[in-house]
């Protein structure tokens, strides 16, 4: 899967950790997690959970004790980020967003930790399936045990489930697009939701409305101070943006959507439009 991606494929390991086992007694109490905003909200769950561990979106990028999380594509904007941590042994690379239904642009990585999950490639959110390539082996032997300890395992049903997917994806023929008919469908339905919400959004109170024609979800920008609340007018529940660590300017909406639900969204946004016209 990830070879026909474009993806570089770890064969190397890595010793670039040893920093963090060779720490002694002037190690922090409690270690930075740096996100750009806006960012995924998961975060700062996940990071509650360790007590060692807090999200701070301030935190020093050239402290030797700062993990940074790089989400590419973004959750929720889809921009393309790059890390501010220069050490590269201390940047998570979440990547469940960069397979090209969802942008144009499909970088090579070949980083020292990258998340992967079938959520957001397969569309089995149920399954919940992820993945990670880690080039360093303890570090990877670590991550192995702290899963155990929060899930112990998937089903193997679920595990069937995701791997008779994806090598039914695999074994389509490829397009003269490069893409795989998978991708290539994924990626031409959300292009026209995207093409939809503009027309539609071009009518509406809002100061900016997405200008690119790809991506997993829409920011959207407000002349109101609540743009959620603005779209609950017609019962459209969006995610406020300060879920992100963003304003209430802003709002996060879907494109995946199957394109009948998707439908009902905009027929509310045009009783939207109408009533601010």
């Amino acid at each position: 899967l990830h070879s026909t991606r474009a993806y570089a494929l770890m064969s190397e390991r890595s010793d670039r950790f040893k920093t963090w086992k060779a720490c002694s007694s002037n190690c922090p109490t409690v270690v930075d997690v740096l996100v750009q905003t806006p960012y995924y909200p998961g975060y700062e769950l996940l990071t509650s959970l360790v007590n060692t561990t807090r999200l701070n979106p301030h935190a020093d990028p050239k402290s030797p004790f700062t993990i940074e999380i790089v989400t590419n594509p973004n959750n929720p904007n889809g921009e393309l980020r790059t890390a501010e941590v220069t050490d590269s042994s201390h940047v998570i690379y979440d990547l469940v967003y960069n397979w090209p239904m969802y942008t144009d642009y499909l970088e090579k990585f070949n980083k020292e930790v990258m998340i992967f999950s079938s959520s957001k490639h397969d569309g089995l959110a149920g399954s919940r399936f992820g993945w990670g390539l880690i080039k360093n082996n303890d570090l990877a032997n670590d991550t192995k045990q702290v899963i155990r300890s929060f899930v112990l395992s998937l089903s193997v049903d679920a595990q069937l489930r995701v791997l008779t997917s994806q090598d039914s994806i695999m074994n389509e023929t490829v397009l003269p697009s490069g893409l795989l008919p998978f991708h290539q469908f994924g990626k031409d339905a959300i292009s026209f939701h995207f093409q939809q919400l503009k027309e539609v959004l071009s009518c509406a109170e809002l100061t900016n409305y997405p200008s690119k024609s790809t991506g997993a979800y829409a920011w959207i920008k407000c002349k109101q101070s609540d743009c959620a609340a603005f779209f609950q007018q017609v019962n459209l529940n969006l995610l406020s943006g300060e879920m992100f660590g963003a304003t209430k300017q802003y709002v996060r909406m879907s494109m995946f959507l199957p394109s009948g639900e998707f439908q009902v969204v905009l027929e509310k946004v045009k009783i939207l439009c109408s009533l601010h016209s």
